[in-house]
C-alpha cells in the first residue's frame, strides 16, 4: 500500500486497522476501529446476549460460543437432555445406551463438535431420574484425567458430580497405590534374587569378576 501511494496507483487510503507504518503518511486516513462502540451496537450486543443466554439456559442452545460448537434445535418433546463432552468415538454411543437401559426414548438428537469437544442435545420421552443422571456422570468421569477431576471437584458443579468425581479420583488414587505397592515388592524380590545367586556363584553384589566358584560356562 505504501508503494502504491508513493507512486500514485492509489490517490488516498482510509482504514480502522492501521499500523505504524501507515501513521503520518501523506493521503492516509486511520480511524479507531469503533464500529461496534455506537449506542446502537451496544444495545443489540446487550439484547443479542441477553437472548442467546436465555435460549441456553430454557432450551440448552449454544450460538456464537468462542469454545463451542454453534448448535441449536426445535424442542421435539417436554424433558431435554444437553451434554458437554470429549469429542471421541463411541461416546454418543455410550448415551444412546444409558437412555435404553433406563427405558428413556430419544424422540430427537442434534451433537455438533469442535476441536476436542462436542455438545449433544437430546429430547426424550421417560423419566430421567438421579440414577441416570448419576450413570452419565459416572461414564463421563471415566474418561477424564485427573487434573480434570479435580478441576469438577473444586469448581462450581453439581454436588452429585462432584461427589462422582471423588469416588473416581480416590479409585485411581488406589489404583495408584497398588501399582507402586508391587513395583517396590518387584525391586525387593529381584534384589533378594540378586543377592541369593550372588552368594551361590561366591561373588559379592555389583562384583562382576569371574571366581572359582562359579560353574563352568559352556
Amino acid at each position: 500500500m505504501l508503494a502504491a501511494l508513493a507512486d500514485g496507483t492509489v490517490a488516498a487510503y482510509a482504514t480502522d486497522f492501521p499500523d505504524d507504518a501507515l501513521f503520518g503518511v501523506e493521503n492516509v486516513i486511520a480511524i479507531p476501529h469503533l464500529g461496534a462502540s455506537t449506542p446502537e451496537s451496544e444495545d443489540n450486543c446487550a439484547v443479542m446476549a441477553a437472548e442467546e443466554l436465555k435460549d441456553y439456559i430454557e432450551n440448552g442452545n449454544i450460538r456464537n460460543a468462542v469454545n463451542f460448537p454453534y448448535i441449536s434445535m426445535a424442542r421435539g418433546a417436554d424433558t431435554r437432555i444437553c451434554l458437554a463432552h470429549r469429542n471421541i468415538p463411541n461416546t454418543i454411543g455410550s448415551f444412546t445406551q444409558v437412555c435404553g437401559e433406563a427405558g428413556i426414548n430419544i424422540e430427537n438428537m442434534l451433537s455438533k463438535s469442535r476441536g476436542d469437544w462436542a455438545y449433544t442435545i437430546l429430547d426424550v420421552t421417560g423419566d430421567v431420574t438421579e440414577d441416570v443422571r448419576e450413570k452419565r456422570f459416572r461414564d463421563a468421569c471415566e474418561e477424564m484425567t485427573m487434573d480434570e477431576l479435580r478441576a469438577i471437584v473444586y469448581d462450581a458443579n453439581p454436588d452429585m458430580l462432584r461427589a462422582v468425581a471423588r469416588e473416581r479420583i480416590e479409585e485411581l488414587e488406589s489404583i495408584e497405590r497398588y501399582k507402586a505397592e508391587q513395583k517396590q515388592k518387584e525391586e525387593e524380590r529381584r534384589a533378594k534374587r540378586k543377592k541369593l545367586f550372588s552368594g551361590i556363584l561366591g561373588k559379592d553384589d555389583g562384583d562382576d569378576k569371574p571366581t572359582k566358584n562359579r560353574p563352568p560356562e559352556f
